[in-house]
This record gives C-alpha cells, sequence and structure tokens, in this order.
C-alpha cells in the first residue's frame, strides 16, 4: 500500500515538475506521460484515479487509447423568462429547428418614438427651431409693390433611414452600397401688419396685413466624404402661400383696395453642403431651384367701386381667380452652427425669389352675356432677404 502512494505522488510530482520546465509544444506529451502513470496505478487496484484529477481535455482519447474517462450525465440549468427547469442529457440544438425561446421583450432601440423623434441619442433624427425676420417684396413692373419686414417661424424635422458609406469618387457615389437616406419635412409661418402699398396709378397704402404660409415635403441621398464633408442632394414637393388681408382700405387717392391671395406648388431640387469644424464648428451651404408646377392668384374685387370705372354690379359679378402656369424661383442660404452640449445654435442669412410669368386672361361679361371687359394677373416678382436664428436638437 505504501509502494503504491509513493508511486502516485511521483506521478504527481513529476507532473507539476514538468509543466514548470517544459515549453508549450511539450506539455500535451508530459500530460499523456502522467496519465499513463495513473492508469498504471488504477490498474493496480491501490488508488482510484478520481481521487487524484479531474480530466478535462479533448481529443486525449484519440491521442492516447490507453486512458479511458467515463463521464457522468450533466444537469443543466435552463432559464427562459425567469423561468428555471432541470435538463438531463440535453439534446443538441438544432440549425433548422432553433430553441423557443418565447417572445422577447422589444429593445428601446427597436421602438417608434427612439427610431423617429428621440433627438438626443439617436444620431439619424434631427429637429431644428428657428425665429425669421426678413424683408418682403412682391412687384408687378411699372404697376405696383408692396413692400415690407416680416417676422416668423420655422421648424426642420429631419430623419436618416441609415449612414452612407464614405466616397472617394463618382463611382462609389452612385454604387449599390448607398442610397436615398433622408427624409425631411418642413414648415413656416410668418406675417406682417404694416405693408406699404405703392402704386403710380393708384397711390399709396400704408397698413395692410400679410400673411405667408410654406411646407415642404423633400428626400435626400448622403454622400459623405473625407469625414468633414456632406453633399446631400434633394428633390420634393412644396406649397408657399400669401394672404394679402388690407380690409378694403381707401389709398392717398380715393382708389379701394382688395383682399388677394397667391399660391404656389412647386418641385424643389436642391443640395446642401456641410462642413464640420474644429470646437464643435460648422458651416452649411444651401442652393435650391424651384419649378412651378401651378399658380393661383385670387382677387377679391366684387362689389368695388374703382374711380373712373362703371360700379355696374353686373362688371363685378365675379372674382378674380387666375391661373399661372409658368415661372420659377431660387433660393439660397449659409448656416453657422456651434455645438453647445447635446444643441447646436446657428444663425443663417438667406435669400429666395420667385419670378412668375402673366396669367390668363379672365373676361368680364354683362347679365346679357356681353363681354364688358377682361384682367389679367401681370408678372410679377416676389423677394425675401433676411436671418434665421435657432436651435438644433
Amino acid at each position: 500500500m505504501k509502494l503504491n502512494l509513493l508511486a502516485v505522488c511521483l506521478c504527481v510530482g513529476m507532473l507539476f515538475a514538468a509543466f514548470s520546465t517544459v515549453q508549450a509544444a511539450e506539455r500535451e506529451d508530459v500530460i499523456a506521460q502522467s496519465l499513463d502513470c495513473m492508469q498504471k496505478s488504477h490498474t493496480a487496484g491501490a488508488v482510484n484515479y478520481k481521487d487524484i484529477c479531474v480530466l478535462n481535455n479533448d481529443g486525449l482519447d484519440a491521442k492516447r487509447p490507453s486512458v479511458k474517462v467515463k463521464t457522468e450525465p450533466i444537469k443543466v440549468e435552463s432559464k427562459v423568462h425567469s423561468k428555471t427547469k432541470a435538463v438531463a442529457s440535453p439534446e443538441p440544438l438544432s440549425l433548422d429547428e432553433p430553441a423557443d425561446l418565447g417572445t422577447l421583450p422589444k429593445s428601446r432601440e427597436d421602438s417608434w418614438s427612439y427610431t423617429y423623434f428621440n433627438f438626443d441619442e439617436n444620431e439619424l433624427n434631427d429637429f431644428s427651431l428657428a425665429t425669421e425676420v426678413f424683408g418682403y417684396r412682391y412687384a408687378e413692373p411699372s404697376l405696383m409693390k408692396n413692400t415690407g419686414t416680416m417676422l416668423g417661424v420655422q421648424g426642420v424635422y429631419t430623419h436618416r433611414t441609415k449612414v452612407n458609406k464614405e466616397v472617394s469618387g463618382m463611382k462609389e457615389v452612385f454604387s449599390h452600397t448607398n442610397g436615398i437616406n433622408v427624409v425631411r419635412l418642413e414648415a413656416r409661418y410668418a406675417a406682417d401688419n404694416n405693408m406699404k402699398y405703392q402704386s403710380e396709378g393708384t397711390g399709396e397704402l400704408m397698413g395692410e396685413k400679410h400673411f405667408i404660409v410654406e411646407t415642404r415635403a423633400v428626400v435626400g441621398y448622403d454622400f459623405p466624404y473625407n469625414q468633414k464633408h456632406l453633399f446631400t442632394p434633394y428633390a420634393g414637393v412644396g406649397y408657399w402661400g400669401l394672404k394679402d388681408h388690407d380690409g378694403r382700405k381707401l389709398t392717398t387717392t380715393g382708389h379701394s383696395s382688395y383682399n388677394r391671395e397667391q399660391e404656389y406648388f412647386y418641385i424643389p431640387l436642391g443640395i446642401d453642403y456641410e462642413q464640420k469644424m474644429e470646437h464643435g464648428l460648422s458651416v452649411a451651404l444651401n442652393l435650391e431651384y424651384d419649378y412651378l408646377v401651378s399658380g393661383r392668384n385670387e382677387s377679391y374685387i366684387q362689389g368695388l367701386a374703382f374711380v373712373g370705372w362703371d360700379s355696374n354690379p353686373y362688371f363685378f359679378n365675379d372674382q378674380g381667380k387666375h391661373t399661372q402656369r409658368i415661372g420659377h424661383g431660387y433660393r439660397g442660404s449659409v448656416k453657422v452652427a456651434k455645438e453647445i452640449g447635446p444643441v447646436e445654435l446657428f444663425a443663417e442669412p438667406f435669400f429666395s425669389m420667385w419670378n412668375i410669368a402673366a396669367s390668363d386672361v379672365i373676361y368680364w361679361q354683362n347679365n346679357v352675356g356681353t363681354i364688358v371687359g377682361s384682367t389679367t394677373e401681370p408678372k410679377n416678382l416676389t423677394t425675401e432677404y433676411g436671418l434665421k436664428m435657432g436651435i438644433n436638437f
């Protein structure tokens, strides 16, 4: 008995001595030799090898056929949705039949609000709110003009479906890996209660009330370049509308003013360029061309009496609804922004212009159907030039 115990101790001693002196490439042979030593002690029947060591070596059976390890069934604790159950001898999972894990809870990143309206953590979302002040001018060359200073507010919501990859040339710009990834919604409202009307033929009038409403929806395609430059061409649909409500006041020459409405449906085609700089600064440039799809200019002149005109009610028996079919616009801006904590403050000088051709002709008839006159909306120019200041979330 003492002799067998001595043999076992010598085997264990050989194992530790070998691990301390041999290199990694020789460890496998040393382990095999030690296991042979233990196998001989086990065969002699003096000591069970389980009392000496625990084996956890894959592939040793193939290396040393003389060593046979008997394993016992293992109990595995499986937790699914906080429900624990013991499983004896678990069956291997099939790739065709995955384990039933139940309905996993949605992560916060998968929620609808995080995807579209989380402006703090989700960099794919962007929302800006700005106030604007701008000079407004509407002119019908050689006939009249309205001028004033308008105050307004503007909101812009931007969502990116993904982040496009960096590009280094035109081939990568049109590669299949990138694509349309920007959706932007815009809305603005502006007003002036002291607009000035001037005409060589009908005098002047102060205190006209003008209101502008504009809404747009565009989609864009980001082209990141060199980590600091971002080009985003875009296209979409837009609506621009103006209401001129002057309350039918009299001008300095005794002519009666009238309410008027303009609206343009158009297609914006533009490009944004943004450059990131140090210290959280960035500069953005916007250039855009607006194609007029359809326009309407409606003058509410029913029942008005114009100096020198026949005030017969049959002459002014309808509103002046003129359709404008030809026209275009331009706009541009330069935005300077500075990151301050989780938000961005910006200032943006801007300019826009509408150049609309003369409308169709409306013929006026009396009560017996005789044409007694006609009107048309002359060619007109509308310009806005001003400054936006706001915050970007």
